[in-house]
């Protein structure tokens, strides 16, 4: 958890605006971003634990993302069924 706690602190709107747009040009699919890819960049890669707390660092991530995004212009985050 203590990556998790990590990533969180230094998730800021600019940081979280600009990965989005980059993976959203990188992925060539039009202006959105699925949250499996989002996920894999914001943990760089590593996977996150196995078990509750992979699942509690993923809820954490998601809802941090959530949150930021509705502060940000021209972002929006969409729920899938993931």
């Amino acid at each position: 958890m203590e990556r998790t706690e990590s990533i969180l602190k230094n998730l800021t709107d600019e940081r979280l605006a600009a990965l989005v747009r980059r993976l959203a040009r990188d992925e060539g699919a039009g202006p959105s971003v699925a949250w499996p890819t989002l996920l894999e960049a914001l943990l760089e890669g590593r996977p996150l634990p196995e078990g509750p707390e992979g699942g509690r660092a993923e809820l954490a991530l998601r809802r941090a993302v959530q949150e930021r995004v509705a502060q940000i212009p021209g972002l929006r985050y969409v729920p899938g069924d993931a």
